[in-house]
């Protein structure tokens, strides 16, 4: 016989039932917030904090600047979804995926932007990125690059993809590269001067394609004797704020043969007289009036550290001693300098001139030829040049925008985390 239950346990039933669905239901309910949590983190931006900072002590306007990242796997999909803040401001910029993970997101970001800073300022910037970020539509002008079958143009410059001439045309305020030597040449040790005429599986790639910058990387190899080549890459780099070149070679020489290595340019002047300088403590400058003139600059360093530079001039093979580094002048004559005539000018940097044991040369000529050259002290099994070579027309204005020195000391760059 079943006895039906009292009052008392119907009711302790009703509530036992109800806090075991109120339990199910509880539940139910952290294990949605939890999932709502982790989509919502998932979605949430990574930052990463960097500055840049000036440290020449001149007004730097809209300079270029790249920082490069290493991201976690996973962290961004694809450039799309990445910008960069400084004062809660969005700043344009070109951003780079240079390496990815087996996934296919980033890995390694290249970061490319203008900056303009007063003098030794420190600026805090904030790289954003992740799904849920997405960049304002850039207004920035860009440049320009156009390929075809036998060169590169970006801008008024242009590229053969031979590499011979490498620097086919400049055109600031009519045409700026004329004819002769045009771009790497390498001089082994019996003296044999060798260019990149003779280059085989030469190759012209863009490497960054802009807006901010563009990256162009030359490569191929110059055979010495019936077995032993050089391989050379060339890096050219192009900013969108500034009218200048950068070059950088490098040159692998495993056998150690190679006495020097160097570029050359033939600039095109628009008439005579042509002004130059060079970027001594006194300022040292002069004027080529006629095609045969001539002007070297040269500079020793040991490898104890001393230096001495000298600066000669006059026609061809009659060159003399003008000026020279001895008494109390600065032993290291910086390098840089500029060539200018009645429409456009090159403003001129050799990066760390003077800096490596060996001798650095600097020489021009009357009729446009420009050579930049370093031989190193000792056999080395890796040689590398920097050029900075900014096309401006005349009178140049005076000012960072311009000064060979701003090239050659580019923003410092610090990553926080």
């Amino acid at each position: 016989m079943i006895r039906p239950m009292s009052t008392i346990e119907l009711r302790q039933g009703q509530a036992s039932r109800i806090v075991r669905a109120g339990r199910r239901l509880l539940v139910c309910s952290v294990a949605a917030l939890a999932l709502v949590g982790a989509d919502a983190f998932a979605q949430q931006p990574t930052t990463r904090i960097f500055h840049l900072r000036e440290t020449a002590g001149i007004r730097r306007t809209e300079y270029p600047a790249s920082v490069t990242f290493q991201l976690p796997k996973g962290a961004l999909a694809d450039v799309t979804h990445v910008r960069v803040m400084t004062n809660s401001a969005e700043v344009p910029a070109q951003f780079t995926a240079r390496t990815s993970w087996d996934d296919g997101s980033v890995q390694t970001l290249d970061v490319d932007l203008n900056a303009t800073l007063e003098p030794e300022e420190d600026r805090r910037y904030e790289l954003q990125f992740g799904a849920s970020i997405t960049p304002a539509p850039s207004s920035t002008r860009g440049l320009a690059v156009t390929e075809q079958s036998d060169s590169v143009t970006v801008g008024n410059l242009k590229f053969s993809k031979n590499g011979s001439p490498l620097l086919a045309s400049a055109s600031y305020r009519g045409e700026g590269i004329g004819t002769g030597g045009n771009g790497l040449t390498i001089t082994d040790a019996s003296g044999v001067r060798l260019d990149l005429s003779k280059a085989q599986n030469a190759s012209l790639e863009v490497v960054k394609g802009g807006p901010l910058l563009v990256v162009l990387k030359y490569t191929a190899s110059i055979p010495v004797d019936q077995t032993v080549s050089i391989p050379v890459e060339l890096l050219l780099e192009m900013p969108n704020s500034k009218t200048w070149l950068k070059t950088t070679v490098t040159v692998v020489d495993r056998t150690r043969r190679l006495r020097d290595i160097a570029l050359e340019r033939p600039y095109a002047f628009s008439g005579f007289p042509v002004l130059w300088d060079f970027g001594t403590d006194s300022g040292t400058y002069g004027v080529f009036r006629a095609a045969t003139d001539m002007v070297t600059l040269t500079q020793s360093t040991t490898a104890a550290g001393s230096s001495t530079w000298k600066i000669e001039t006059g026609p061809l093979n009659q060159r003399r001693a003008v000026e020279t580094s001895a008494g109390s002048r600065v032993k290291n004559a910086g390098g840089w300098g500029h060539l200018q005539d009645g429409k456009a000018a090159i403003a001129f940097g050799f990066a760390r001139f003077g800096k490596d044991p060996g001798t650095y040369t600097v020489g021009f000529t009357g009729a446009g030829n420009a050579t930049f050259r370093f031989a190193p002290a000792a056999p080395a099994s890796q040689h590398q040049l920097t050029l900075f070579e900014h096309f401006v027309a005349t009178p140049v204005a005076i000012g960072a925008a311009t000064n060979p020195t701003a090239m050659l000391t580019p923003l410092s760059v610090t990553v926080e985390r």
